[in-house]
C-alpha cells in the first residue's frame, strides 16, 4: 500500500504528543526531534505486532518512551540527581519575589532536570502528559504503588528546589 501516507496520517495524529513528551524528558529540541522520528519510523514497522491489549497511544508511547531512554545513555546526560535530604539552594539575594511565568517554568525544568531518570519520567507522564497511574505502570512495566511512593517521596524535593530558587508554590 502506500507507505508514505500511512506514516503521514500516523504522524498527524500522533506528532505533537510524541515530541511534548521528547521534549520534557530529553530537554533538547534536536534530541526530541530525532526521537520522534525515529519512535514513528519504529512503530510504523512494529504496526503488525500491536496486540491491543492497551490503546494505541500507550503503545507509541512505550516506544517513544525507550527511544528517550536510549538517546539519554548514549549522550549521558542525566548524571546530576537530587537527594531527598539535601538543604535546599540558597536563594539568590536580588531573585525577584515572584519571578515571571517563563522563569518559574525555567526553574522547574531545571529542578525536574535533577531528578532521576525514573522518577522524572513518572512524574512528565501523570502530570504533563495526563496518564494515569496505571497506564504509566502499564508503560514501564512496574507496580502501581511503587510509581505512587516514587512521586510521593519525589514532590517534598522537587518542591524544595523550586523553592530555593524563589519561586513559591
Amino acid at each position: 500500500g502506500d507507505y508514505a501516507g500511512a506514516l503521514k496520517v500516523l504522524k498527524e495524529g500522533y506528532c505533537d504528543p510524541v515530541l511534548k513528551y521528547s521534549r520534557m524528558f530529553l530537554n533538547n529540541d534536536e534530541d526530541a526531534r530525532d526521537t520522534c522520528q525515529v519512535t514513528f519510523i519504529q512503530s510504523f514497522r512494529s504496526l503488525p505486532e500491536f496486540r491491543q491489549s492497551s490503546t494505541f497511544w500507550t503503545w507509541l508511547h512505550a516506544i517513544a518512551r525507550h527511544k528517550c531512554f536510549d538517546l539519554a545513555k548514549k549522550h549521558r546526560r542525566f548524571n546530576a540527581r537530587i537527594s531527598f535530604t539535601d538543604d535546599p539552594p540558597e536563594r539568590v539575594d536580588d531573585a525577584p519575589e515572584r519571578p515571571v511565568d517563563h522563569d518559574v517554568q525555567a526553574v522547574l525544568e531545571h529542578c525536574l532536570g535533577k531528578l532521576a531518570d525514573h522518577v522524572r519520567e513518572t512524574m512528565l507522564m501523570h502530570y504533563c502528559l495526563g496518564f494515569s497511574y496505571r497506564e504509566v505502570a502499564y508503560i514501564n512495566e512496574e507496580m502501581q504503588g511503587t510509581l505512587q511512593a516514587r512521586v510521593a517521596r519525589a514532590l517534598p524535593a522537587l518542591r524544595r528546589c523550586v523553592e530555593g530558587h524563589g519561586v513559591q508554590l
